[in-house]
């Protein structure tokens, strides 16, 4: 078994620690952190911090079974990457992203998918148990020229390698209105 690098760790709020890891064998990164929905009222229906917990209560039930997953665009396509466990942060749910190929991560951090979108599975049953659950995130997708349906959610972090600092990408998102529905976030 190869030993892993350590994560780098970079810091974009004060006292929230982000971080990456490139893996060089599998040419992959993975990226902490990352926020994929909000608490607030998207596409005119409200979403309160009781949905998002149940939304992570789902995802740690159904987590093996959805396998969310990372892609671009809200189109069918390959799985750029996956979606570890989900988790409250406030009034926003994160994610840990995985295996995220080396191409996205790069295009992510150059702005070219500056915004992330979820997609959601509404009122989701178990094959097995047929138990329900109002609302199961089962992707997240890097958007290019569509903005979010929630904008609230922060970006993903710029990348300099160079300089190894870290920036966010600010500014105002003009006409941008709320969040997702089963379909898409935008």
């Amino acid at each position: 078994m190869r030993a892993r690098a350590a994560k780098e760790q970079f810091e974009l709020v004060p006292g929230v620690q982000y971080s990456y890891l490139y893996d060089s064998q599998s040419d992959t990164y993975e990226i902490d952190g990352v926020e994929v929905f909000a608490a607030g009222k998207w596409n005119g229906d409200d979403y309160t911090d009781e949905d998002l917990r149940a939304i992570c209560e789902a995802d740690a039930e159904l987590h093996d079974l959805i396998r969310p997953r990372v892609g671009v665009e809200h189109k069918d396509g390959p799985a750029w990457g996956w979606m570890g466990p989900l988790r409250m942060l406030g009034e926003k749910i994160i994610a840990d992203l995985k295996r995220i190929p080396k191409w996205l991560f790069e295009s992510v951090q150059a702005g070219r998918y500056a915004n992330q979108s979820v997609e959601m599975r509404l009122n989701y049953e178990h094959p097995e148990t047929k138990k329900r659950y109002p609302m199961v995130i089962d992707s997240l997708k890097f958007l290019g020229i569509h903005p979010p349906a929630i904008p609230t959610l922060k970006p993903v972090a710029a990348f300099d390698a160079a300089r190894q600092t870290i920036e966010l990408y600010r500014g105002e998102r003009p006409g941008v209105q709320g969040a997702s529905t089963s379909e898409q976030a935008d």
